[in-house]
């Protein structure tokens, strides 16, 4: 279909469209408002049959007889009629006699009573005597208030007659209407409105009323004073969908009638119930719904133009795909490696001449033969680029080659395999292995000669270091012994003199020699410790207390200890951990030595798996070359006379030993070693400081 008759189709459906919507919202409108008629008219009928018994019923009382026999006995019925309006729930109950004369009534005790009224120009009094019964509607003369007058005849055994009428008033019939947004009145067989929620439409006329109608209606004061005027100024009435849409009071409304089974005195027609909707109601939802059925149609047109679009750009890529297919085919042919074509189950459409040498296939022969039966890998290896593996010749020979596969850009369903033929390539490969192999036996030889030789110059490093060694231990040792030698002369001497005191001070220079030598045989024993002694429990906040008090014994440096948890179990060798941790006290005190106000800070920070233990001191002597070799074993900072160089290897050493490791961080400022130990748990955090 052309994008002009999809315009004129859908500009013709538009109104048709639009006119439909309308005529919806009004029958859903005239339904709604015929099944509020009827609750309507089932609730207004069963109120006048409810009280339409009622003037019947009391016709038949011998107190009303004797009193329309001689208009005596009138006064002492009023207290009767009284309980009985509002027994019954009646606006009044009056007797007139013959002539229309109230001689009783339920109003007898207000202004406005009944009482002495004559009413005998009313329809339903000349009803009553005419046929027994008569009502009629009107405002009444004497209160002003409408109502619905039911009366019926009053025939005495002794030959007096009268009328007992019961008046219905407006709060009994039009209560339940004051719920409704819609206008509802009620019009006689005249089609003058005798009830109705819009008090400006009150006792107006549908239509003209003739001049015998309002002469008619003035002498029997229906409507007080006011005189019926016709409020109705246009009727429109479509028959093919029965509605009725009328103009009033220069508004139009959509009109719903129902007859009510009321009829007007001397059965002139029945009552016929009515209501309204504003039209103009209508119209804005049929705005509405013309919106949306612009927004459909022009969904409808966006839809079969992009149907149209889709159409013509498929066409336009069929038309460029076989265009593409000839140039693909054009480089097949005059490409100098194998190529072919396949579809997405392998199938070969198309080959050039060096595919179909290397298969030993005419063309005839390899069409809509399957890849697969030649190449066993096709669309199994999901590698991008070129693959080696080999091909099936005709001849059931297998041609090492290389191919890679690639989908054209023509369809999803179109693929390019290039074949090439790696034979050459594999001969010249299997000369290179040759080669390779031949200079890896070379390179193995000469490799085991170096190992030989590098064990010749280990093993000459080793007799260095254990010279140095022990050129440090003779020099370490042979002081503290010659001092021996001396002391020992010394108290000989002392000894033949008996200087006593003397020998005592003596001995006591003797005593810090004895204790370099004990540490360097510490440090030396701990060198060679292996990690065999067994790992347990330990609480780490002792430990290093332990450790403290042993090592501040002559120092006045101040030591600050933070832990953010209580009690921290670790699983360690609990001797190596404080040999340690005692080795970075201690050389934390000596840096900080450098500084004006000397401190060590000691902080214990815990996670869920391990526990960091921080040493810092505040000395500043770390630099980069002295950090590069800390760790190293017989590397010292200080004289040769302040040890052998092994305190940091020895930490280094027993951390790894427990599952730990230990790590440095410095400044210009600072110095601090972190190390890290796998824990059990923690629990409260607190804090302490040690002097």
């Amino acid at each position: 279909m052309s994008t002009l008759k999809t315009k004129v189709l859908l500009l013709l459906a538009f109104p048709i469209l639009v006119l439909l919507a309308h005529l919806y919202w009004i029958k859903d409108e005239q339904e709604a408002a015929n099944h509020q008629l009827h609750l309507l008219e089932m609730s207004f009928s069963g109120l006048i049959e409810r009280y339409h018994y009622l003037p019947n019923i009391l016709v038949n009382q011998p107190t009303f007889k004797r009193a329309v026999k001689d208009n005596q006995h009138g006064p002492a019925l009023n207290p009767l009629l009284q309980l009985m309006a509002e027994t019954a729930e009646v606006g009044v109950i009056f007797l007139m006699n013959e002539q229309g004369t109230v001689i009783a009534s339920s109003n007898h005790d207000i202004p406005a009573s009944f009482i002495g009224k004559n009413y005998n120009f009313r329809p339903y009094f000349q009803g009553a005597l005419e046929g027994g019964t008569g009502s009629y509607y009107g405002v009444g003369v004497t209160s002003g208030i409408p109502g619905y007058f039911l009366a019926a005849k009053v025939t005495s055994n002794e030959g007096g007659t009268g009328v007992i009428t019961v008046k219905i008033e407006p709060q009994q019939i039009d209560k339940m209407w004051s719920e409704f947004s819609q206008k509802i009145f009620i019009t006689n067989s005249q089609d003058i409105i005798l009830i109705s929620n819009e008090p400006l439409w009150l006792y107006n006329a549908l239509a003209d009323l003739s001049p015998t109608q309002l002469a008619a209606s003035q002498l029997q004061k229906q409507f007080g004073i006011h005189v019926p005027q016709k409020i109705v100024s246009d009727k429109i009435h479509v028959s093919w969908f029965n509605i009725d849409i009328w103009q009033i009071n220069q508004r139009y409304y959509l009109l719903n009638s129902l007859s009510l089974a009321v009829e007007d005195y001397k059965h002139e027609g029945r009552w016929q119930l009515h209501s309204t909707s504003p039209y103009a109601s209508l119209l804005l939802s049929t705005l509405y719904s013309a919106i949306a059925i612009i927004f459909v149609l022009f969904s409808i047109y966006i839809f079969l133009r992009h149907q149209q679009v889709l159409k013509y750009t498929k066409k336009i890529e069929y038309e460029s795909n076989q265009r593409r297919r000839a140039q693909l085919q054009s480089i097949i042919d005059n490409t100098q490696v194998g190529l072919a074509t396949l579809d997405s189950a392998g199938k070969i459409h198309s080959s050039n001449a060096i595919f179909r040498k290397m298969t030993c296939c005419s063309a005839p022969a390899i069409t809509d033969t399957k890849i697969q039966h030649l190449i066993k890998t096709v669309f199994k290896e999901k590698r991008s680029g070129f693959i080696e593996t080999t091909i099936t010749t005709q001849a059931q020979a297998l041609l090492p080659i290389m191919y890679s596969l690639s989908a054209v850009d023509i369809d999803e369903s179109v693929y390019l395999i290039t074949v090439v033929d790696i034979s050459k390539r594999k001969h010249v490969e299997k000369e290179l292995q040759y080669i390779n192999t031949r200079l890896e036996t070379l390179v193995a030889e000469k490799t085991n000669e170096l190992v030989e030789l590098q064990k010749a110059l280990l093993a000459e490093e080793k007799v260095i270091a254990l010279g140095r060694m022990a050129a440090s231990i003779v020099h370490e040792l042979s002081q503290p012994i010659v001092a021996f030698k001396t002391a020992i002369a010394t108290v000989l001497i002392k000894k033949e003199r008996n200087d006593i005191q003397g020998i005592g001070r003596t001995i006591d220079n003797m005593a810090p020699l004895c204790d370099h030598m004990q540490d360097i045989i510490i440090q030396l024993r701990s060198f060679g410790y292996q990690g065999t002694s067994e790992k347990k429990d330990v609480e780490l906040n002792d430990l290093i207390n332990q450790c403290i008090s042993s090592g501040q014994e002559n120092s006045h440096i101040k030591i600050l200890i933070t832990s953010d948890s209580g009690d921290i179990i670790v699983n360690c060798n609990a001797v190596i951990v404080a040999m340690a941790i005692n080795n970075l006290i201690k050389n934390a005190v000596e840096a900080a030595c450098a500084a004006e106000t000397p401190q060590v800070t000691i902080s214990i920070q815990s996670t869920p798996i391990s526990v960091m233990i921080a040493i810092e001191d505040n000395g500043g002597l770390m630099t980069d070359d002295i950090a590069t070799n800390l760790f190293e074993p017989f590397f010292s900072t200080k004289g040769a006379d302040k040890g052998l160089g092994l305190g940091l290897a020895i930490v280094n050493n027993a951390i790894t030993d427990s599952g730990g490791s230990i790590s440095l961080e410095f400044d210009s400022s600072s110095t601090r070693f972190t190390i890290e130990l796998p824990r059990r748990n923690f629990t409260i955090k607190r804090e302490t400081h040690a002097e």
